[in-house]
């Protein structure tokens, strides 16, 4: 059983909307922000990157972008619908806040990484210093008819904002304020068994570690610290991408000692690039691609991140934690043969393993059973964007 609330929403401008929300943070690079703060006065980037080192600089700059206008604050609570069109896929959700104050609430929501203590203090620092939230953690949860339906009906008028960003898609919101809708959403979610975070472990546990240091502060388990914005998504109105490997140092016999890992359960052959399944993935290696073949093919529980890690990088090369081998590196996402091999250019690779995504009903089966998944198995669309949906942690919060 889910509890999902309405929440005064803090939106951009409607004529500044296009030049105010940015890409997610890791979407740019250095050259890229520098150029953004010194062309684009209104960019929400102004205020994430604000540097100035007064401990509540960014709340100020925040709330300086509301006095000139940049941003608005919803009058009544609203739950928001958001829909992204973006490489000839739909995403459509929910957003609206999740309670993380008590243990009850924390532990309902179902993680399937590892979060690192130190990233979770600085996330909750710089939490502290906005008290804001400027863009919703990304769950998902199983797809039903009622959310499928009432996803369908809200999404029939004409949405409240619409922009298009450059190579980031169109993005779309409707604001639901009616009473009536509002309960429907809520009903949806109180029938929900499970809430699964796809993306944002750690910004979600720097929310629960910052409710937990203000609620010793005002004891008061409705005020805004104790819930974070989230955006959920129906497991239909999401899609799981894969995270392939690279090797950067294989021995000169590699293929060779494969092989013979490997023995009659998998054959490794020359071969044309086509897109992994759990039938076959592909290997780059020698300036070339070869076919890794399995028969039988793996059983549909398993990982092909877990069947890699245990057959092939622990025995063969001794890498054993992921999180630190220098020798290992992830690419995902949507990437044709071409992204992949420069990517593989790019990082001096000796080796390339292609793997397939991480099918819905594996992330499920896996999470309900409270285990972890590998690290960067799962790359989840859509990606949300900074300043387009936000949550003031000043407000006060209305069950």
């Amino acid at each position: 059983m889910a509890n999902f609330l309405p929440f005064l929403a803090v939106l951009p401008n409607t004529d500044l909307a296009d030049q105010i929300v940015t890409l997610p943070f890791d979407g740019y690079s250095s050259k890229q922000k520098e150029h953004i703060l010194a062309s684009n006065p209104v960019s929400f980037l102004q205020v994430i990157l604000d540097h100035n080192q007064e401990q509540d600089a960014r709340r100020k700059r925040f709330l300086s972008f509301f006095k000139q206008g940049f941003l608005q604050k919803t009058d009544t609570p609203v739950f928001l619908v958001y829909r992204q069109h973006k490489n000839n896929a739909c995403y459509t959700g929910f957003i609206g806040l999740i309670p993380i104050g008590t243990d009850a609430d924390y532990l309902a929501i179902k993680k399937h990484e590892a979060t690192l203590v130190h990233k979770e203090a600085l996330l909750a620092e710089y939490l502290d210093n906005a008290n804001l939230n400027a863009e919703p953690a990304l769950l998902t949860f199983n797809a039903t008819p009622q959310s499928q339906e009432l996803l369908q009906t809200l999404t029939k008028p004409k949405p409240d904002f619409d922009i298009s960003l450059p190579d980031f898609g169109q993005h779309q919101l409707w604001l639901v304020n009616n009473p009536k809708h509002q309960a429907q959403i809520k009903a949806v979610f109180a029938d929900l068994p499970s809430l699964y975070i796809a993306d944002g472990h750690h910004r979600i546990s720097s929310s629960r570690r910052l409710a937990l240091q203000r609620f010793q502060q005002h004891n008061r388990t409705s005020a805004a610290d104790q819930y974070f914005l989230a955006a959920c998504f129906p497991s239909n109105e999401a899609q799981i991408l894969p995270y392939h490997r690279f090797v950067k140092k294989v021995p000169s016999n590699f293929l060779d000692q494969l092989q013979l890992q490997f023995g009659s359960a998998a054959t490794i052959q020359p071969a044309l690039f086509s897109n992994p399944n759990s039938n076959h993935w592909m290997l780059r290696i020698h300036h070339q691609w070869f076919q890794i073949s399995f028969n039988p093919p793996l059983p549909h529980s398993t990982l092909a991140a877990d069947w890699l890690n245990d057959h092939v990088l622990a025995p063969l090369l001794n890498m054993h934690d992921l999180s630190s081998d220098k020798n290992i590196g992830f690419v995902g996402g949507q990437l044709n043969e071409s992204d992949l091999i420069q990517a593989q250019l790019t990082a001096a690779a000796d080796a390339l393993f292609v793997l397939p995504p991480v099918q819905f009903h594996q992330f499920f089966s896996m999470v309900n059973q409270g285990q972890l998944m590998p690290p960067k198995s799962t790359w989840f669309e859509p990606k949300l964007l900074s300043g387009f949906t936000m949550f003031d942690l000043a407000d006060s919060i209305t069950p």
